[in-house]
């Protein structure tokens, strides 16, 4: 957004009806680990209003199959079938921030969600955090084929997917700390004929996990769902809830609440093992062990009374349960609670003086022990015993100090990450998985690797995900020293894409390599690519033909891409510039901006020249002139340009201007010739010019009080020097050859303006507060044919974009990122929005600006790639 334009919204009037008691600054993003899924990490803003999306991808090997969820891209299927020949079976876009992935057979069930900043709805008194998730069923049964199965809409963020039996289940609620009431919703979906699911039902509940009146919710108070079984077993700060869904029907039993004799405190750990559920809670230094037994057809049933433990002084880092025996692991001992008599759980003796940092895991009838130096094996059908002495034991990375992170059993293998110390003060630490291989005999090392990530696991497949690449353990039934399998994931960084040009599309990255792809094949492999260097801190890109024209930290660069596969860099820059406009006219890319440092002095050169042999521009401007705006349209120029005055009546970021357009006939863009020069009234927001006429919008000072102002749509100030700004458009016919249109009705706070078609479109707030609306004009008469209600918050400056296609067409996204909207104007009196994509909200349309053609919208998502999005 100009910075003209937010000092327009700063000094409104209008903001005063904003600060009301309902106002919520949010604190600094922080993130927050999960202590009931120690790989998982959420965001949260300070204040807890929600509680975000797992931070790291989400994967799941099952059998000789890899599935990958990307946030804005999909599902990625990958065959593990062929040690060291790992391949892409298939991929399904999906939009939205991926996660919750659970996979049966074949079948994967995975959550579409949307975290925007507002509510999507009409009439909203404040602006409230949205959460809305779409759970997906696909069937990969053919990967070169994935299908939707079944799907549901679910308001809130997602806790839980996964199946029960043959039945799919997801979890999902909705809070904040205006209101103690929450919203719970459970989806259940059953198998039917021909391989086919369907939804069966979703029960939603108001305000269960409700916090008391006189406690706010801190970051790890929210409600943790634990699927155990076909019971849904939540844990609260208020206490303990249990539903349950039917394994073959997939009826759903709401969640009750499970009476805990004893005070409910704010820690909590589960611990499941097949039809044993232990509960084990800690107020202070007392901890308090419960056990319970799951049924299938039942409510959760207590086993006995609960037990005391003695004062635990130390955190509890992990619970494990074996059969009988619940195992609770703390900073540097282990505490053991023998649970074979059901009524009467007794505590063994602890084993003390563990080295920190240990990670405790059961593999068969074994139990390793992990420490920062040290990895020891242990009978587990000893111990119970006093005795407890460690079978085997082994010292890895001699003379490095090891910080382990949660561990992943596979088989007879462990996989541990971690980071060993600085090897030289300064240096930083440095990643490192282990793989461990653990048998009857034998504790070794078979496997290292430089790097750590997002871990999944199965009986045949160790996969690691690190930033952009994939190592892939093929575990053989024989112990051995396994070999990575490097796969790198078609994961680019885009911070500006080309159309389509001869089947091929351009992306550039931000280390400013220009990569080549086939047309609208994003997240495939690269055909080609070409670094040209510097840095895309500023930069653009355009492209016509077989030549593009890249723009790098002030450096342009030409590229011949007749070869696809090959890129050729046709020029060395010669020189640096401040780039005005990048684009493409009549099929030819041209690019127009000023040398380092010249002022006025612009230069225009196009595809026809290597270099930057192109020719001065707009020498005879004032000295003191400011270029504001280049736009291009067929072989037109339009250069916007104002000089500040002393006195005039026209204001741009409070200093007095006057502004004037520019014409330029760049035919022939080496011997550009000056067409005319227009006087602009007032503030200039938006101009948009094709070869005919020229749109113009903006804000035009008045002198009238500002009640008076108000009155007649204008836009007034709180302080009185700030002018009384009343919205003006026009339509003016290049050539002379038609009279002005004006379009006199446009009254209020417009935010954003597109002309398509015969439409003129703006995203305006009118005076009286009642909300957004898209308005539509003819831009042949000035008439005011259509408005309509904006799915967005009812009074926020949030900052709407509207990006204009063919033909009456538009796309509308609220920043940042969120929703996109498609409106459809091509009849001007009936136009029509209907919901289109997702994009990220954290992506900036003006950092990352689109590619618009006349059929489709490419954004640019930085991290999250290229959402190519139709007319």
């Amino acid at each position: 957004m100009p910075f003209f334009k937010k000092q327009i919204m700063l000094g409104l009037v209008l903001l005063g009806c904003l600060a009301c008691e309902k106002e919520k600054t949010a604190d600094k993003v922080v993130v927050f680990p999960d202590p009931f899924a120690p790989r998982l990490s959420y965001e949260t803003d300070g204040s807890c209003w929600y509680l975000e999306r797992p931070m790291e991808p989400q994967m799941v090997v099952e059998r000789t199959r890899l599935y990958v969820v990307e946030d804005f891209r999909g599902l990625y299927v990958y065959d593990l079938t062929t040690p060291q020949a790992t391949t892409l079976a298939g991929f399904y876009p999906i939009s939205g921030y991926l996660g919750k992935l659970a996979v049966h057979d074949g079948v994967v069930m995975l959550t579409q969600e949307e975290h925007a900043a507002v509510e999507w709805f009409e009439g909203v008194d404040w602006v409230l955090p949205s959460r809305r998730a779409r759970v997906l069923l696909l069937d990969t049964g053919d990967p070169d084929q994935i299908t939707e199965l079944a799907a549901a809409e679910l308001t809130g963020h997602v806790m839980t997917t996964g199946f029960v039996g043959e039945v799919a289940v997801a979890v999902a609620w909705l809070g904040d700390d205006y209101s103690p009431a929450w919203r719970t919703e459970i989806a259940s979906f059953a198998p039917v004929a021909d391989g086919g699911y369907a939804h069966v039902e979703t029960a939603t509940q108001e305000g269960l996990f409700e916090t008391t009146t006189d406690v706010e919710p801190d970051c790890i108070s929210f409600p943790r769902v634990t699927l155990a079984g076909n019971h849904l077993v939540a844990l609260h700060m208020n206490g303990m809830f249990d539903a349950r869904v039917d394994f073959v029907s997939g009826a759903i039993t709401p969640f009750q609440e499970v009476n805990l004799v004893d005070p409910f405190p704010v820690f909590s750990m589960i611990g499941v093992r097949e039809t044993t559920l232990v509960l084990v809670t800690q107020w202070e230094t007392q901890p308090r062990l419960f056990r319970f037994l799951l049924q299938e057809d039942a409510p959760l049933e207590p086993v006995g009374g609960s037990l005391l433990l003695d004062e635990i002084d130390q955190t509890i880092r992990q619970l494990l349960i074996l059969e009988d025996l619940a195992l609770l692991r703390l900073d540097t001992s282990l505490r053991r609670v023998d649970l074979a008599n059901p009524m009467s759980p007794t505590e063994l003796a602890p084993v003390e003086d563990l080295d920190s940092a240990t990670q405790l895991a059961e593999i068969n009838d074994r139990l390793l022990l992990v420490s920062s130096t040290h990895a020891q094996v242990l009978d587990a059908t000893a111990v119970r015993s006093t005795a407890f002495e460690p079978q085997l034991e082994l010292e890895y990375l001699p003379g490095f100090t090891f910080t382990p992170q949660p561990l992943v059993v596979a088989g007879h293998r462990v996989v541990l990450p971690g980071w060993i110390d600085e090897l030289e003060p300064g240096e930083g630490r440095e990643a490192r998985t282990l793989v461990f291989t653990v048998d009857a005999t034998a504790l070794t090392v078979t496997a290292v690797i430089n790097s750590v990530g997002t871990l999944a696991a199965s009986a045949e497949r160790v996969v690691l995900r690190s930033q952009e690449l994939l190592t892939i353990l093929a575990l053989e039934d024989v112990p051995g020293e396994p070999t990575p399998e490097p796969v790198i994931l078609p994961y680019l960084y885009v911070q500006w894409v080309s159309p389509p040009v001869g089947g091929t599309q351009v992306l550039l990255t931000p280390e400013c390599t220009l990569v080549t792809v086939n047309a609208g094949q994003f997240d495939a492999t690269a055909i080609g690519e070409i670094s040209l260097g510097g840095s895309t801190a500023t930069a653009a890109l355009a492209c016509a033909g077989e030549l593009c024209r890249a723009w790098c930290g002030h450096e342009p660069h030409l590229v011949d891409l007749s070869d696809p596969q090959h890129p050729v860099w046709l020029s060395i820059p010669n020189d640096v510039l401040d780039v005005w406009y990048l684009g493409l006219l009549d099929e030819e890319v041209v690019i127009v901006g000023s040398s380092y440092g010249t002022g006025n002095r612009g230069w225009i050169a196009s595809t026809a020249s290597e270099g930057l042999a192109g020719v001065p521009l707009l020498e005879d401007l004032p000295p003191e002139a400011m270029i504001t705006s280049v736009t291009g349209q067929n072989d037109r120029l339009f250069v916007e340009w104002r000089v500040p005055l002393t006195g005039h009546s026209s204001y741009s970021d409070g200093v007095p201007y006057i502004a004037a357009l520019r014409m330029l006939d760049i035919s022939d863009p080496l011997h550009p010739l000056k067409v005319g020069e227009i006087n602009l009234p007032g503030r200039v927001i938006h101009l948009d010019a094709d070869g005919e006429h020229l749109t113009v919008f903006g804000y035009q000072e008045e002198p009238e009080p500002r009640e008076a102002c108000l009155a007649m749509g204008g836009v007034a100030g709180e302080e009185q020097e700030v002018p009384c700004l009343m919205p003006h458009a026009s339509r003016i016919h290049l050539t002379g050859g038609e009279n002005p249109v004006f379009f006199p009705s446009l009254k209020g706070y417009v935010d954003t303006v597109v002309v398509s078609g015969q439409a003129l479109m703006a995203v305006v707030l009118d005076s009286g507060l009642t909300g957004w609306r898209l308005r539509v004009w003819d831009l042949a008469t000035g008439e005011e044919t259509a408005s309509i209600a904006l799915p967005g918050p009812a009074v926020d400056y949030g900052g709407y974009r509207l990006f204009s296609g063919p033909d009456g067409h538009a796309l509308l996204i609220y920043e940042p990122g969120a929703a996109v909207f498609a409106v459809d104007a091509s009849n001007l009196h009936s136009p029509v929005i209907t919901r289109r994509a997702l994009l990220p909200d954290n992506i900036s349309l003006v950092d990352y600006p689109p590619t618009v053609t006349t059929d489709a919208a490419y954004f640019p998502l930085g991290r999250f790639g290229v959402a190519a999005i139709p007319w």
